[in-house]
This record gives C-alpha cells, sequence and structure tokens, in this order.
C-alpha cells in the first residue's frame, strides 16, 4: 500500500502542476487579445432585463415585419413602443397598462399624420389627424390610401 501511495501522490502532484501551467498558458494568450469594439451585432430580437430578470427594453422584428423598440416597466409590461411597419407607416404607443387610456401617434408615407386617444389599448375614443394638404380630420378613417389601417390595433409583438 506504501508504493501505491505514493505513487497516487506524485500523480495528484503531477495533475495539479499541469493544470496550473495550462491555466497559465491560457491566461497569456487571452490578456494579449484586443476585444476591442464589436461592428455588428445580428439578431431578430434582443431583450434587456433588470436585475430580476424582468424585460425592460425590446428590441426586435416581429414575425409582420414590423421593426420595433418597447419599453417596460417594472413588471414587464409594455408602457412605450415605437414601431415602423413595412409599408413606410411609423407609430408610437404610450400607456400605462393594458386596460388603462392610451395614445398612439402614427405618420404614414402617403401624407397623413394623426394622434389616437383610446380608453383602453383596443378602444378608440378620439383621432385627430393632418393631411399633407393641411386639411385636419375628426374622425378616424379606416385606411391610408396605401389602404393600410392608419394606426394598428396594437402594435407588433415582441
Amino acid at each position: 500500500m506504501n508504493e501505491l501511495d505514493a505513487r497516487l501522490t506524485r500523480l495528484e502532484r503531477e495533475n495539479r502542476w499541469l493544470k496550473a501551467a495550462a491555466l497559465g498558458a491560457l491566461a497569456v494568450c487571452l490578456m494579449g487579445q484586443d476585444w476591442g469594439i464589436i461592428d455588428v451585432v445580428r439578431a431578430r430580437s434582443v431583450l434587456i432585463v433588470d436585475n430580476h430578470g424582468t424585460t425592460r427594453i425590446g428590441l426586435g422584428v416581429g414575425d409582420d415585419g414590423n421593426a420595433a423598440v418597447s419599453l417596460h416597466d417594472g413588471a414587464g409590461d409594455i408602457s412605450t413602443m415605437i414601431w415602423a411597419e413595412p409599408n413606410g407607416t411609423s407609430q408610437m404607443m404610450i400607456s400605462a397598462a393594458e386596460a388603462t387610456p392610451a395614445v398612439y401617434l402614427c405618420a404614414t408615407r402617403d401624407g397623413v399624420a394623426g394622434i389616437e386617444w383610446r380608453s383602453t389599448r383596443r378602444s378608440p375614443v378620439a383621432y385627430r389627424a393632418v393631411t399633407t394638404d393641411g386639411a385636419m380630420h375628426d374622425s378616424r378613417p379606416s385606411t391610408g390610401a396605401n389602404g393600410q389601417p392608419l394606426v394598428s390595433r396594437r402594435g407588433p409583438d415582441l
């Protein structure tokens, strides 16, 4: 047993030395690297979370092709969203929560800019818009000249 113990002790000592040498070599290799700034990050979405893992900022492109940035409250619910649709319409939604009043801003490529107030995110109450000819509109037309809705019903999913 004595010879076996001596042999095991020697192997353990060699193993520790090899681990230390490998770790040292790795450290020397990594120290020489210039990590710098990454020029491009490619992703379909990015979620930024707080210290509790709750989503606070979302950035992405939904299945519908809408590119969006969403700001979330401490519970993870969307409170502000800005999005651009593939047809050129840009929108912004501001609301404290799903069942609270909301304001939507909209600008279309075909020359309509509007604001819509809603009692909840899904229930329009009032609308005001201006067109490129300077005319004001107090009722929300269902579509713009391109046939697309002027204000989306809910915005993109992120």
